[in-house]
């Protein structure tokens, strides 16, 4: 079952430029973060930024499977770096999940996915 989830956090007050810093670190290391994405079983994951008034939010949406593993209980660095940029950065209980309402996948790509 493919689960698609779009979460939004609010970038804790005066943490703007250590948030955009950790976006570059992981733009910069694309190869180390793909890496980790089968573990997890994460087939697509991307992040957005938004900007309203002073304040920076960070939207994830991910597509991704049952049973991977937590982020949290990653050997790799990049994961440990990204967690460190989270705790600094993610402002406690600022998590907020839009509800998903339709997904549509092309055939060629739920054939892909239905093959792991």
């Amino acid at each position: 079952m493919v689960e698609v989830v779009l979460d939004r956090f609010h970038v804790k007050p005066g943490k703007k430029e250590r948030a955009r810093e950790w976006m570059k670190v992981l733009n910069h290391r694309l190869a180390e973060c793909r890496a980790t994405l089968e573990t997890e079983n994460m087939y697509f994951e991307a992040i957005f930024s938004e900007e309203v008034g002073d304040e920076l939010y960070l939207w994830w949406l991910e597509v991704k499977g049952a049973g991977g593993r937590p982020i949290q209980e990653s050997d790799a660095e990049i994961d440990r770096i990204h967690m460190d940029f989270w705790e600094e950065c993610i402002e406690n209980g600022s998590r907020q999940l839009l509800q998903t309402e339709l997904v549509l996948i092309p055939e060629f790509i739920k054939r892909a996915i239905d093959v792991r």
